[in-house]
């Protein structure tokens, strides 16, 4: 039973310690949004006035996140970046982790729209 809860807490630490390494930015304001590329209009990509911190390894272009409208939660990242920057309110985004929209910047995970 203890050996069960060594490997369980091993677990939990790594899967904990992953979901903090992600790439984010905090107390950011929303300097740039925009969505449309050439080829498609399905990708958005915000643009922070700080540095995003913990870059992922795949992250290595500028400031910015993307994240596809394509999806029902796509929809919900692009009202909320559309609401923080025209609030001027802060944000705080996590990346995924993993840059599928584009090779060199990353995708985002979550959006939070600070008080």
């Amino acid at each position: 039973m203890r050996k069960l809860s060594s490997i369980l807490s091993l677990v939990m630490i790594l899967f904990s310690t992953n979901a903090f390494s992600a790439g984010h930015v905090y107390n950011a304001k929303i300097t740039s949004l925009y969505c449309g590329y050439i080829g498609t209009t399905e990708n958005c990509s915000i643009k922070f006035d700080k540095p995003i911190l913990q870059k992922d390894a795949c992250h290595t272009s500028a400031e910015r996140m993307h994240f596809k409208v394509n999806t029902d939660l796509g929809k919900a990242l692009l009202a909320l970046a559309l609401a923080a920057q025209a609030s001027k309110k802060n944000v705080d985004v996590f990346s995924t982790g993993q840059c599928t929209i584009a090779p060199n910047i990353v995708d985002v995970n979550w959006i939070e729209i600070k008080g």
